[in-house]
Order: C-alpha cells, then sequence, then structure tokens
C-alpha cells in the first residue's frame, strides 16, 4: 500500500473544507452535518472518519481558513511600535480587530454563523474551538489591546476612576457584540433601523470599534 504523503492528506482536507463551505451556502451552518458533506465531496463515511472526526472539526477549518487568510500580525506590530498618540494605537488597533472580522465577507455570513454555533451550542463549541490554530492570533491581539490600555493606566497617561476590570469587560463586550449586530444585520438590516442607526456610519465591524475606541479614550481621560 502506498504511503500517504502530508500533501496528500492536506489536499484531501482542503477538497473537504472546499466542499463543506459550498453545502452552508445552501443550508443554515448550523442544520449542516457530516453526511451533507460527505454527500458534496463524494467520500465514503469511513474515509471522511481519516481526515476529520466530526463536523465541528470541519467547521473548526473553515474558521481557521478565514483568519489565516488575512496575515495582520505585522500589521498589529506595526501599530504598537508607531510612536503615536496612545489614544490613536488604541484606535488603530481596535479597528484592526473589526477589519479582520469584516474580512470574513468572501464568506458571507459563514464565520458569523458559526461563531453563533460557538455561543449557542457549548458542546460542539469545544470541540470546534480544539480545532483552532489562526483563531490564536486574534485572541493575542485582543488581550494585547487590554494589556496596552492597562499600562497608559499605570503610566499615568490616562486617568482612570473606574475598576480596570469594567475597561476590560468593555472591550469585551464590544467586540463581542459587533461581530454579532454585524451577522444580524446583513440577515435583518432592520434591525439597525430600530435601533435608530441607519444614520450612523457604523455598518461594520471595523467602525463599531471605532466608536468603542472613542468611548474608551474619553472615559480614561476623564
Amino acid at each position: 500500500m502506498p504511503k500517504v504523503t502530508k500533501e496528500y492528506v492536506d489536499k484531501k482536507k482542503n477538497e473537504i473544507v472546499d466542499a463543506a463551505i459550498r453545502v452552508c451556502r445552501s443550508k443554515p451552518a448550523y442544520a449542516v452535518t457530516i453526511r451533507d458533506v460527505v454527500k458534496e465531496c463524494v467520500i465514503s463515511q469511513g474515509g471522511m472518519y481519516h481526515y476529520f472526526s466530526c463536523i465541528e472539526e470541519i467547521f473548526g477549518e473553515i474558521v481557521n481558513r478565514a483568519y489565516s487568510e488575512m496575515n495582520f500580525t505585522a500589521e498589529a506590530d506595526r501599530i504598537f511600535k508607531s510612536g503615536k498618540r496612545p489614544s490613536e494605537i488604541i484606535a488603530d488597533s481596535l479597528m484592526l480587530l473589526g477589519e479582520v472580522m469584516d474580512s470574513y465577507d468572501r464568506f458571507g455570513n459563514l464565520i458569523f454563523e458559526l461563531e453563533m454555533i460557538c455561543l449557542e451550542n457549548p458542546g460542539g463549541a469545544k470541540k470546534m474551538r480544539e480545532s483552532f490554530t489562526a483563531n490564536e492570533d486574534v485572541q493575542t491581539l485582543a488581550f494585547k489591546v487590554n494589556s496596552y490600555i492597562e499600562t497608559q493606566i499605570a503610566n499615568g497617561h490616562f486617568k482612570n476612576n473606574l475598576p480596570k476590570s469594567y475597561i476590560s469587560l468593555l472591550l469585551l463586550a464590544s467586540f463581542e457584540g459587533a461581530k454579532r449586530i454585524a451577522f444580524v444585520s446583513h440577515s435583518n438590516p432592520g434591525v439597525l433601523q430600530e435601533f435608530g442607526l441607519l444614520d450612523m456610519e457604523c455598518r461594520s465591524v471595523k467602525d463599531m470599534m471605532r466608536v468603542t475606541a472613542e468611548i474608551i479614550v474619553r472615559l480614561l481621560a476623564r
């Protein structure tokens, strides 16, 4: 029996992920099963299990692909080493986080759907996150922004009258909320109208994170 090379395995995995993305364009991600993917990529179910043990692993690879196609680590380093004012660095770094989320547009709503699955199905989310690799860079950047703000408070650049955990919570809530708003507004634009946001130039996650940065800087400057 010929030896199976890593290149062959990677190629087959990519083909399976491609097939899963096609399936997710025809039905909601939460309804997609591993049998759907097996049928789409014309592989036996037994053969599928040589590469992925469950649909959550495949979903994890889709998220990895979305993150890895945008190389933002170098841009993040440039922002923090730019020598700009702390308020500008906070704004630039948060908008970069938003830009990463906005780059998912080429996947339609799929990545946002998978994020919702993670929120609503803890069991499936655990399996999916075990497959994450590139996602770690996004988490690292988010933590770095939070750490940078804490450092600027500690060195006296900002005067903070709030517990530092409040700023961290605001960052987390803003980032996760912006992603959810972007997902909901894609499928139901009326939501923005209901909240009186249609006139705001705040349709993308990047724009929402710019607003978050402005709020945080104003809070810290009090």
